[in-house]
């Protein structure tokens, strides 16, 4: 904005307080949309609202309350600990879903929802449904985003076995 255009604003809206008082107002709101931005970003945690607003569950599930038109975040089956955000194959490093000596990491499956995996276990074959993973996995298999190639294959996605939780 150009000085002449800020003091117009300035002396418009602020006819009964000093100048200072207005710059600190306009620079208290500009930190405080960056703070609301930054915290808009999180995810949303299960029993929150979601749907339409731009919010992601961190469960990555968002379903519709029975007898009703509201969406709220549910969590996903096999999710633990996990959170869309914490995806290894995205961020490039492993998020620890463990469960007692088991070693687990956290990853987000094709249709966007938090797995909880059994990392030893993982198969590194394509597929496009956990359907498919069940043949190859096991029962509760989930077929998963292979962003950052956590599979060597060259497949976009790879199969694994969820975490004994």
């Amino acid at each position: 904005m150009d000085p002449t255009r800020f003091d117009h604003f300035a002396m418009v809206l602020g006819r009964h307080a000093p100048r200072r008082s207005l710059v600190g107002l306009v620079a208290a709101l500009g930190v405080t949309g960056l703070l609301a931005r930054d915290v808009a970003a999180a995810c949303s945690p299960d029993g929150t609202r979601c749907g339409g607003t731009g919010l992601t569950c961190c469960s990555g599930f968002c379903k519709r309350k029975r007898g009703s038109n509201k969406k709220f975040c549910r969590p996903a089956p096999n999710q633990g600990t996990c959170t869309v955000e914490l995806n290894g194959c995205v961020n490039g490093a492993a998020s620890n879903c463990s469960v007692g000596g088991t070693t687990c990491n956290c990853f987000v499956t094709t249709s966007g929802r938090s797995f909880c995996s059994e990392l030893l276990k993982v198969k590194c074959t394509a597929c496009t449904t956990d359907d498919q993973c069940t043949e190859h996995t096991g029962k509760g298999s989930a077929c998963i985003t292979n962003g950052a190639n956590c599979c060597s294959n060259p497949s976009s996605t790879f199969c694994a076995p969820p975490c004994p939780l």
